[in-house]
């Protein structure tokens, strides 16, 4: 099992288009020598108010991972497509599919809804049901907490807009 600590940065280039960059640290939760570096990168394109297509490419250089200076992993590059449909100012949709779907199970889905301002619930399939809270605080510092019950892991975010 791994820890991933990420520095991103994400911006509106032109009115229907925003773009973001992503790099990541990781670390293995069992052997404290392993860990690597890699990079994601995504584009939004707003095709309406309602409706936006995503394209996203994880692990750019094939994300590397390394034990005591010897290579144990290398994640390989991946591509993902989503779709993300809000149909009111307080409810959101989505659905994202990888570059290889073997099956259903490779599709995942889900909603958010505004439990009240600032506060947001979330329920989603991932390979199994995943479940979030989400919080704006002090308008540009938002909390995340998503449990993913395929991996039995709880997933903590902190972000802060600028």
């Amino acid at each position: 099992s791994y820890k991933n600590w990420a520095v991103a940065f994400g911006a509106r280039a032109l009115k229907p288009l925003a773009v973001g960059a992503s790099m990541k640290f990781i670390e293995s939760t069992a052997d404290p020598d392993s860990n690597g570096m890699g990079f994601d990168a995504g584009f939004i394109f707003y095709l309406s108010d309602k409706l936006s297509l995503g394209l996203m490419l994880k692990d750019i250089s094939g994300t590397k991972i390394y034990s005591g200076g010897a290579l144990m992993e290398t994640r390989k590059q991946r591509f993902y497509t989503g779709l993300s449909f809000i149909p009111s100012d307080n409810t959101r949709y989505y659905i994202d599919f990888p570059d290889s779907i073997r099956g259903f199970e490779d599709i995942s889905f889900g909603a958010e809804s505004a439990v009240s301002k600032g506060s947001f619930f979330r329920v989603g399939y991932d390979r199994k049901w995943v479940l979030g809270l989400g919080f704006i605080l002090l308008q540009r510092f938002h909390v995340d907490y998503t449990y993913n019950s395929s991996a039995g892991k709880n997933i903590y975010s902190a972000t802060i807009k600028f």
